[in-house]
């Protein structure tokens, strides 16, 4: 499972220990030797590093599949999404893989990863991208994947992310992704000019949404969008349930502001983000070298912020309609703007 490379990258980043690369660089490398030999099987050329063997998941439980009687349901999400799903994360996880190899030092292999990642990229173009300049799997998380990943060329890509942004517009600004590109979504709407859509999507009360389970008593995350359907049928899903909650990653990193520069929050970012429904935050996070506190009111033309350092860190700090890095060392700071 490509979790054995997502994992071990993350928690190096939250917590800047090596170990837990070393301890598990060995299982990354042969989880990702087998997923290179199960693309190729016996195939020729660019064919190679599309993965198209096995059973995959694909964009698992989006809801256009799964909402009313005569959805499809789950296992056709999969069939519709999952050889173009495998193959960007396939890219995915080499591109971490060479991240890895090369804070190892292993630079031979952090090289041959970069060189596979092209290959599967220039294959997933050739596949999954139509003359037209679409893709073959029309479903918005395709296009989030294809964005985030970086998998189309560069000068296709604003014409992606308006398409995603007129397929969301399309479905009464109402997202309609799975497992594997929720946690991507908000980011490449925020990333490619479309943060106001990004902002209604977020605070969208309709189903689906995260709002919806809320205002439907919800006190965790379900499995299913719909998990209880609008007309009040209860789904046969569980209640609990991790992969929509990836969206408070994205409150503390895009919304809160605050993000690591470099592994362990050595170095950090802040750079709060007011909405229009979401004019102030209060963030502390216990990090390996001490807790950090930031707290802002107002709007994108006018508020404040007091930031708590720990000793030894650094934080660079960008407020709403600056250019301007302010760059902190440990302390209290107050910032207007």
């Amino acid at each position: 499972d490509l979790a054995i490379v997502i994992v071990p990258w993350v928690l190096f980043q939250r917590y800047g220990d090596i170990r837990v690369l070393e301890e598990n660089y060995d299982a990354m490398r042969r989880w990702h030797e087998y997923s290179v030999a199960s693309a190729a099987g016996d195939k020729s050329g660019d064919d190679r590093y599309v993965w198209d063997t096995k059973f995959h998941y694909g964009d698992w439980m989006f809801p256009s599949y799964m909402m009313g009687c005569d959805a499809p349901g789950p296992v056709a999400t999969s069939l519709a999404t999952k050889d173009l799903v495998a193959t960007a994360y396939l890219a995915h996880q080499s591109d971490l893989l060479a991240l890895v190899a090369r804070v190892l030092d292993d630079e031979g292999y952090a090289s041959e990863c970069e060189e596979y990642a092209a290959c599967v990229r220039r294959a997933f173009s050739a596949r999954f991208v139509t003359d037209d300049g679409t893709l073959t799997s029309e479903f918005q998380g395709c296009y989030v994947l294809s964005l985030a990943f970086g998998l189309v060329p560069w000068e296709m890509r604003q014409g992606f992310a308006d398409h995603l942004a007129h397929m969301i517009e399309g479905n009464g600004d109402l997202l309609d992704v799975g497992f594997l590109s929720i946690g991507y979504l908000l980011d490449v709407l925020l990333d490619w000019g479309h943060g106001d859509l990004a902002e209604r999507v977020f605070f969208q009360t309709q189903c689906p949404s995260w709002l919806y389970e809320v205002d439907r008593g919800a006190t965790s995350i379900w499995e299913s969008w719909a998990g209880i359907q609008p007309d009040g049928t209860v789904g046969n899903y569980s209640f609990n349930h991790c992969a929509f909650g990836c969206v408070g990653d994205w409150i503390v990193r895009r919304v809160a502001g605050l993000s690591t520069r470099t592994p362990g929050f050595a170095e950090f970012e802040v750079a709060p983000r007011p909405l229009s429904q979401l004019d102030g935050m209060d963030l502390t996070y216990e990090s390996v070298g001490g807790t950090i506190r930031l707290v802002w009111q107002g709007t994108p033309d006018a508020g404040n912020m007091s930031l708590t350092v720990p000793e030894g860190l650094k934080a660079h700090v960008l407020l709403p309609g600056s250019d301007e890095e302010i760059v902190c060392g440990g302390g209290s700071y107050g910032f207007d703007w």
